[in-house]
């Protein structure tokens, strides 16, 4: 299914195959039809209550405060901080599935 959809290419670099095309049959649209979507966005302009995001495909949505504070998670707004081992942070990440977080690394590299 990736290689229908997109993923990344042989530079490692995230693609889309159909760019700007939906990868459904628009024509097939009702009323009723369910859809899902993850895409991680970041916050480009606010004007009162109304977002501009860019998506990780470079797409731009603009979305109002509403649904952004509804319905989306952040991973600059949290309730602690977590300090840990690199085996400790690999089962973390194993565990978060499409959570978004944040890592940030305080320690420098031990050439070691």
């Amino acid at each position: 299914m990736r290689a229908a959809i997109g993923g990344k290419d042989a530079s490692g670099e995230r693609k889309t195959v159909k760019k700007g095309k939906p990868l459904w049959d628009p024509t097939k649209l009702e009323v009723g039809d369910i859809f899902s979507s993850i895409s991680y966005l970041k916050v480009k302009k606010i004007e009162g209550n109304t977002i501009t995001v860019n998506n990780q495909l470079g797409g731009s949505w603009i979305i109002s405060k509403d649904l952004l504070e509804r319905d989306m998670w952040s991973a600059d707004h949290f309730d602690k901080e977590v300090k840990c081992t690199m085996t400790e942070l690999s089962g973390l990440i194993e565990k978060c599935g499409d959570t978004i977080f944040k890592v940030q690394f305080r320690k420098k590299v031990d050439e070691k």
